[in-house]
């Protein structure tokens, strides 16, 4: 999807060869990386979510559990969530939109596998998976491997161990790095640009704390801003 993209860019004359050159590199090698160590050691089971087009909401509740708002069904099979969704159009990107509210147990992370549209989650303790179009919104995350095709994704940050990886073929990001995390961020873009608070400056590298855990951040067009408090 990302690569079709830059090659429409570039026969609209929006970039340059040089440019596209430079966001398929980027995106070529972001696929070759390994996995990245990103579940933290209070991550106590992973539950899978997965819908074609969905707005998902997930909260801390006693148990797994799960409704859907809209066209479809959802189910549950033993930690997974998934969306029936009636599939319309090519490669089903006519889907309609579904609106799931999935309450998780306290301490659990979330695996995403989502097509298009939209993940708010105000406290999460891990993140994994994909979302190929759409937005992301987190509270206080501790680990974090994720891409995202195209769209926005904020969070904010309580890491203090691990490597994590957040990918980003085009969009944009915002961070926000809270007390108590101890961080070494590493902000790499292929075309766009990278903003922060002045007394943190725009390098490649920002260290928060002891800097013991590591997350690599990278966007083939777009931007990331981090802020920190």
């Amino acid at each position: 999807m990302e690569e079709a993209r830059i090659l429409k860019l570039l026969e609209e004359g929006k970039i340059t060869r040089e440019e596209a050159e430079l966001l398929l590199e980027a995106l070529s090698e972001g696929k070759a990386q390994p996995a990245a160590e990103a579940v933290p050691e209070s991550v106590e089971a992973w539950v899978e979510i997965k819908a074609r087009h969905a707005e998902v909401r997930v909260t801390e509740g006693a148990e797994l559990n799960a409704v859907a708002f809209g066209p479809g069904e959802v189910f549950l099979d033993g930690n997974r969530v998934i969306a029936e969704q009636p599939r319309r159009g090519l490669w089903g990107l006519k889907t309609p939109r579904v609106r799931l509210e999935v309450q998780i147990p306290a301490g659990a992370g979330v695996e995403l596998d989502l097509g298009m549209g939209r993940l708010e989650a105000p406290a999460l303790i891990a993140l994994k998976g994909s979302l190929g179009m759409g937005s992301v919104r987190l509270g206080r995350l501790s680990g974090l491997d994720f891409h995202l095709g195209q769209g926005d994704f904020k969070a904010d940050l309580l890491v203090r161990g691990g490597r994590h990886r957040l990918e980003i073929g085009m969009g944009r990001v915002g961070l926000r790095v809270l007390p108590g995390a101890s961080l070494r961020l590493i902000r790499r873009i292929g075309l766009g640009q990278a903003n922060s608070k002045p007394a943190m400056g725009l390098g490649e590298t920002m260290v928060f704390g002891e800097g013991d855990a590591e997350l690599t951040v990278e966007v083939g067009m777009g931007s990331v801003e981090v802020s920190d408090g």
